[in-house]
């Protein structure tokens, strides 16, 4: 996965980008052909780690975003009981 990094790294920070910032759907065009021309090359065994690292990653990103959402509907609730404590 750090050649993930500086593949995108390599897209995002090209010479012409400096003068003019592109496009939002070009820069996301260029970041794909990179990713096209990495896959492209790998094996298949290699496709499949790659496959298994990114539903791995999915699967902790999902797990955090539910801990985040459990976690705010608890400091909403502590709110509204300290601020209707306070108002009552």
């Amino acid at each position: 996965s750090g050649g993930d990094k500086s593949a995108g790294s390599s897209g995002a920070g090209g010479g012409s980008g400096a003068q003019q910032e592109p496009s939002s759907s070009q820069a996301q065009d260029d970041e794909d052909e990179i990713l096209d021309d990495e896959t492209r090359i790998m094996s298949t065994t290699e496709l499949r780690q790659r496959i298994h690292l990114l539903d791995n990653d999915i699967r902790v990103m999902r797990s955090d975003v539910q801990r985040i959402q459990h976690e705010s509907r608890g400091q909403r609730e502590r709110i509204r009981e300290v601020f209707f404590a306070s108002t009552g």
